[in-house]
């Protein structure tokens, strides 16, 4: 067993550097919860006799509130729902919740261009009638093309979800148009990927007149645990997840949903600087790329908006981006490869700098990393070793959680 757990010891210890959008890191208060007693219980609350079936999780019950009013204000919502145990989660009881109103269409962006690879199927699952949208390099919805030919009566609700992209999604141009077109439907942001920086200020939080909800996965740009959350302040869609709920939704992972409240209130601290601070790292990390000859992909040339930075293949280089992403986890770096980023035609870098910017990563650092890349890319294997870990994580700051009040 000790042999087995050898290979996670450096992780637990925090050295590692990770540049993978989809991941973040905890703080250490936040992640104790998660092996903490609460693993093990339920927490539903006290029914109309004011009887809790669970009492052993009914301590959780005012620091699980207190994250709930943290995320309410962050995202100038009023109800908060932070019981589903995964982004996925969050998407089966919206798209289940949406179709309930009725037979119809429902619009989600397709995966070619950025969307999730689920939410076509699971839309189909829960008895709606997919109908994908097209999401460009610009950050915008091709809304008039796919209602071209639509009645938008038939909608009975619109998802949009991206996952791949290096620029700010236009939701609320998106939504603005959706109504403008006729679609009186309810409309749900998957902000997933770029929650923690529109809960930061650093994107602009959706808005639109009508039903709207957003949220998403928890641990990409929001640095809490693996959970999921719904935000809106429209009745009528707080009623329907409810009403849907039960049918999707059991164990809501009680430690999970603590861990995930704590790191609410301390983003409440410092959300503000991580979330200025990603974008910084990115445009650091994109301008050292592209000073090195690493061309990375972004629309208009140069603009740079979201915690990922894309470099598409490159047959003039001597190595692959799987044998540079090997070079450098030999060393405790781990680069994000992925095979089908739209329109890069092949295996690509899709790098993050949430996790990065919220450990104290500087402009330094971002040209570091770069160097590493570069160097290994065109064959220099020497280039990383493992003093290259050391010297990358000594360009760090402090985390941004050690300016935490503790009280």
């Amino acid at each position: 067993m000790q042999t087995l757990l050898s290979d996670l010891s450096e992780a637990e210890r925090g050295s590692i550097v990770n540049l993978t959008p989809s991941e973040n890191r905890l703080s250490p208060r936040a992640a104790a919860l998660l092996g903490s007693d609460l693993a093990n219980r339920y927490h539903f609350g006290s029914d109309s006799n004011g009887t809790d079936e669970f009492p052993a999780g009914a301590r959780a019950a005012r620091l699980v509130e207190a994250g709930r009013t943290a995320l309410a204000e962050l995202s100038q919502s009023q109800f908060v729902n932070t019981r589903p145990v995964s982004g996925m989660s969050a998407m089966h009881l919206v798209l289940y919740a949406m179709a309930r109103r009725g037979p119809g269409m429902i619009l989600y962006v397709e995966e070619a261009s950025g969307g999730h690879y689920a939410t076509g199927e699971i839309i189909k699952m829960v008895g709606g009638i997919p109908v994908p949208i097209r999401y460009d390099e610009y950050g915008v919805f091709d809304v008039r093309s796919a209602l071209s030919s639509l009645d938008p009566r038939l909608v009975v609700g619109v998802y949009l979800d991206v996952q791949n992209t290096v620029v700010e999604p236009r939701y609320t141009e998106a939504t603005k148009e959706l109504r403008s077109r006729g679609v009186d439907a309810w409309v749900h942001v998957d902000c997933s990927h770029t929650l923690g920086l529109i809960l930061g200020g650093a994107h602009s939080r959706p808005a639109v007149d009508g039903p709207l909800s957003f949220g998403g996965s928890t641990h990409k740009t929001f640095p809490g645990p693996h959970k999921g959350c719904i935000m809106t302040s429209d009745g009528g869609v707080n009623k329907d997840l409810g009403a849907a709920q039960p049918y999707i939704l059991s164990s809501h992972h009680l430690a999970a949903e603590a861990s995930l409240a704590l790191s609410a209130l301390e983003f409440q601290c410092y959300g503000v600087e991580y979330a200025a601070r990603v974008l910084d790292c990115s445009r650091s990390l994109a301008s050292a790329l592209d000073v090195r000859g690493v061309a990375v992909e972004s629309a208009p040339p140069g603009c740079v908006e979201s915690h990922q930075v894309w470099v598409g293949p490159d047959a003039s280089f001597a190595n692959s981006w799987f044998e540079v992403a090997d070079v450098l986890a030999s060393a405790g770096i781990f680069l994000n490869v992925q095979r089908s980023l739209p329109r890069l035609g092949g295996p690509s870098l899709r790098l993050g700098t949430a996790e990065m910017a919220l450990l104290g990563a500087t402009a330094e650092s971002m040209t570091i990393v770069a160097d590493m890349i570069s160097s290994v890319s065109r064959g220099d294997l020497g280039a990383v070793s493992m003093d290259s870990l050391k010297r990358l994580r000594g360009s760090f700051g402090a985390p941004l959680w050690d300016g935490v009040p503790v009280e």
